[in-house]
């Protein structure tokens, strides 16, 4: 159960796993790509939140698993813009604008990616966050 932290001065932190949490997102991004049968994730933090930098993580997520993949964002602040003219185009867009300073978790049973979710650090149960 990967933690995807947040990018750091332009380190892009990817991970790849099932389930994947993305810990306190205040600001940020979670970007969950699935090709089928992994899913790979990017935190993006807002000071991140740039075309450049979300089209290196794709690139980077093209080089772990190559093809079109689903894609789902969730988080308090995220622009729809930035994922644009990712290439290859994903095969389809789901996203969720979601209160700030939660745990989000993606996770991946019988072919089918669904997010949870709970206050940050929290031992409570996860709770079910809808995509769109």
């Amino acid at each position: 159960m990967p933690d995807v932290f947040e990018l750091t001065l332009g380190y892009q932190h990817i991970e790849q796993g099932n389930p994947l949490i993305f810990p306190n997102v205040l600001t940020c991004m979670a970007f969950i790509a699935y090709d089928g049968a992994t899913l790979i994730g990017v935190h993006f933090t807002v000071a991140d939140q740039s075309t450049a930098r979300v089209s290196g993580a794709w690139m980077r997520v093209q080089a772990i698993s190559a093809g079109a993949h689903h894609v789902y964002v969730a988080g308090p602040s995220w622009n729809a813009s930035l994922l644009a003219n990712l290439v290859p185009a994903p095969a389809s867009f789901h996203g969720v604008v979601s209160q700030a300073g939660i745990d989000i978790q993606a996770t991946l049973a019988a072919g089918v990616v669904t997010f949870t979710y709970r206050a940050h650090g929290g031992a409570g149960a996860w709770l079910p966050l809808a995509m769109a």
